[in-house]
């Protein structure tokens, strides 16, 4: 279930740059 990780932080990332 590390993909499901990768994907959370990808999200926070995204937030970020908005």
């Amino acid at each position: 279930m590390e993909e499901f990780q990768v994907y959370l932080e990808l999200d926070r990332s995204r937030q970020h740059d908005f």
